[in-house]
């Protein structure tokens, strides 16, 4: 595990880690305790469109444009005979670190809202199906934009797909919870899609970065 972390880490710039990994949790769960605690209620639909925007944004500073015909990112990997075991641990990691990032935002912002509005007559209306459903729609959204934003090393592209797929993601998030669309039923089916999208945007760098060792 430990050379996985390592291989994660190989592709993150200082900046990255500061903010990606410490800056952005601590800042969302402050908000959440801050909604919760003064207003009465939760910031969970604010994060949907953050965690969207900044996840697919940041990915241009980690692997972005590694799915582009001649990209330079991943020339000194050649000269290693680990290279390519490298490359898909961080790419396997970086969805595990997404994934449990989200579902514990997510998880902590559905107790903050339960504890501190109890026995004051306040209820929310999500539930543990929305709470999932937030974390699922916030991975799988990051997860297929990021996997198309690779195919290019611009940042006007994961900015256009960060702010189109943010609005995507809450009127979603804001169809179910009201009761238009099953959230169990969008809860499996983002899943399934989530699941896809990641074996999908794993398999596909592969094969790039297998191909430039070829210069395919």
């Amino acid at each position: 595990m430990k050379d996985k972390i390592r291989s994660y880490l190989v592709f993150a710039t200082r900046g990255y880690k500061i903010v990606m990994l410490f800056v952005l949790p601590v800042f969302l769960l402050a908000v959440d305790f801050m909604a919760a605690v003064f207003f009465r209620g939760s910031a969970m639909p604010a994060y949907i469109m953050l965690l969207i925007m900044a996840e697919v944004m940041s990915d241009i500073w980690y692997l972005g444009g590694i799915q582009e015909k001649n990209s330079q990112k991943i020339d000194y990997l050649k000269t290693s005979a680990r290279g390519m075991q490298i490359m898909k641990n961080a790419l396997i990691l970086d969805l595990v670190r997404r994934f449990v990032y989200l579902v514990v935002i997510a998880g902590a912002s559905w107790l903050f809202t339960i504890i501190f509005t109890a026995g004051e007559g306040v209820r929310t209306k999500l539930g543990p199906w929305e709470v999932l459903l937030a974390a699922l729609l916030i991975y799988t959204l990051s997860v297929l934009g990021i996997f198309l934003c690779r195919f290019f090393s611009y940042l006007w592209v994961n900015l256009l797909a960060a702010y189109v797929e943010a609005i995507a993601g809450l009127v979603i998030f804001l169809i179910a919870a009201e009761g238009f669309l099953p959230v169990i039923l969008a809860d499996i089916a983002l899943a399934i899609l989530g699941a896809g999208f990641s074996i999908l945007a794993v398999k596909i760098a592969m094969l790039k970065v297998e191909g430039s060792y070829y210069d395919k």
